[in-house]
């Protein structure tokens, strides 16, 4: 029986959900333990969006037996290859192709998209008896969108003496991953939440899962802001669990990889985006989106911050970026690691996050023709080294009519002097003035000398060139260069436009995460 503090915690979220957020709430005989779906949300999704391709699969089915063998297939399909490639690719029975999500449409320009994408379903259900084997089981909240479960979560309430230790630990020793619901790649995330901390997986494994923290960090170091007038952790359900968000992060987020361990052995993992590189990027994507091109933004990460994922769903997003007009903001993407040979991490995440064939480049050899190739074809990624990069530049001034998003792994590294000069060129039109002759020089500082002349004048500002630098410890110069020009000739200090606390994780025993943005206006 569920303790009278933790029933209105729950019930408090939930109202949240269908007041704010629109939810549907279910009851659990909506609920199918075999088949793991909600088949009434499902089959009222497919009616409302693609009905002329459900008469179709009536018509090779029959009346009375379409529903059971469509279920039946779909949840072969869920087994065999997750929730997730379903719902970007769909399903396909017997010649009938079904898409069982509408992401959100860049523009509005297409209304039956949009009509199709305000048709997704999201419902809840409280105390979801999920399983077959132990029906008296349940979990706390299971969200689900068109009938498809995405998200469980155990809620605790500290008024009783429980906290999110104990929806931990109720998970670990209490969830079996071997149920239909709880296996791996099934439900994206299994949250653990109490009124002030929220921890996440997306892999149970018994006593060895692993939670992370899930909190926005507070006065630069561990958990959540108190909230006077609500609880300290509603972000999660006002802000993350929001229909438009979960799309987001489930159209280019969310990334299941390979991970190999010190002995060689391969596992499957679902990368979840963390809080901080999820307000990061979509920061930085709305920023351009509202400034257009043209502009500098500086990335402060922290060791353990998870930079390359946040470099390739920042890359990813850019590519995608349409303006009103439905047209894309950049043509091509390029990202520039400071190292002569290409960062094998960075590449391979980049990769691993291109969803449609073809459209990310790596360039390590022949190096002029093969970076001019991609550029000239529209290549939407490219990733090159520091050493590559100079061959764009004779580029970038020939195709005025171009834009570009350079993306800057770790400025501060030190490199040559040729390499150094190479990368300022690109910071100026053809007007520069001579560069001095330097024995080896540090990236940050030759990137903020260059800055210096193109703020001095913001004529020399690049049009076509948006610049996004990735680096660690920013040397006071490079605060200065993304700083404001205000109209008195003043410069002020760079914006904190998002921050998580630097110290929020050391206190599990983990690295800090932390994201500083800087954007001169």
């Amino acid at each position: 029986m569920t303790d009278p503090a933790e029933e209105k915690f729950e019930t408090d979220i939930v109202e949240s959900l269908v007041r704010d957020q629109k939810y549907i709430q279910r009851a659990n005989q909506d609920y199918d333990k075999e088949l793991c779906l909600d088949a009434d949300m499902l089959f009222d999704f497919i009616r409302s969006t693609q009905s002329e391709e459900w008469q179709k699969l009536k018509a090779r089915h029959g009346d009375d037996r379409v529903k059971d063998k469509f279920l039946n297939r779909l949840t072969r399909v869920l087994q065999k290859q997750g929730t997730l490639d379903v719902l970007r690719k769909g399903v396909k029975d017997t010649g009938c192709h079904f898409d069982l999500i509408y992401f959100k449409p860049e523009t509005a320009l297409n209304e039956a998209h949009q009509k199709k994408y305000r048709n997704n379903r999201f419902s809840v259900i409280r105390q979801l008896h999920y399983s077959r084997k132990n029906p008296n089981k349940s979990i706390d909240l299971c969200l689900f969108i068109n009938g498809i479960p995405i998200i469980t979560s155990e809620l605790k309430d500290t008024l009783n003496g429980q906290d999110v230790d104990n929806a931990i630990k109720q998970y670990r020793t209490n969830r079996d991953p071997a149920e239909p619901l709880l296996q791996f790649g099934r439900c994206f995330g299994h949250f653990a939440v109490d009124p002030h901390l929220v921890y996440m997986t997306t892999k149970l494994q018994d006593e060895s899962t692993v939670f992370l923290p899930f909190n926005r960090g507070y006065q630069n170091g561990a958990g959540n802001p108190p909230m006077y007038d609500d609880y300290d952790t509603s972000y999660l359900w006002q802000e993350i669990w929001s229909k438009d968000l979960l799309l987001d992060i489930i159209q280019n987020f969310l990334q299941i990889v390979d991970k190999r361990d010190e002995q060689g052995n391969v596992s499957r993992q679902l990368i979840f985006p963390r809080y901080h590189q999820l307000g990061a990027v979509n920061l930085l994507v709305e920023n351009t989106r509202i400034n257009g091109v043209g502009r500098k933004y500086l990335i402060q990460h922290s060791a353990g911050s998870g930079k390359s994922n946040s470099i390739a769903w920042l890359c990813n997003k850019l590519a995608g970026l349409h303006d009103e007009n439905n047209e894309n903001i950049f043509d091509s993407i390029i990202v520039i690691t400071d190292r002569r040979v290409l960062d094998e991490q960075l590449r391979n995440t980049i990769m691993a996050h291109e969803q449609v064939r073809g459209t990310v480049e790596a360039i390590d050899r022949d190096k002029s023709k093969r970076l001019a190739e991609a550029i000239e074809a529209g290549k939407k990624i490219i990733i090159v080294t520091l050493q590559t990069f100079p061959f764009a530049i004779e580029l970038f001034h020939k195709t005025p009519g171009k834009r570009f998003a350079v993306v800057i792994d770790e400025a501060h590294s030190s490199q040559t002097g040729n390499t150094a000069r190479d990368v300022r060129k690109v910071l100026v039109t053809e007007d520069t003035v001579e560069y001095e002759d330097e024995q080896v020089r540090d990236v940050e500082d030759t990137i903020n000398e260059k800055m210096d002349e193109i703020t001095t004048d913001l004529k020399l500002q690049p049009k076509n060139i948006s610049f996004y630098a990735f680096t660690a410890t920013p040397k006071n110069k490079t605060m200065e260069m993304f700083g404001e020009e205000q109209a008195d000739d003043f410069r002020t200090l760079p914006p904190v436009f998002d921050e998580a606390g630097n110290r929020g994780r050391l206190h599990h025993g983990c690295t800090a995460e932390l994201h500083h943005i800087h954007h001169l206006f």
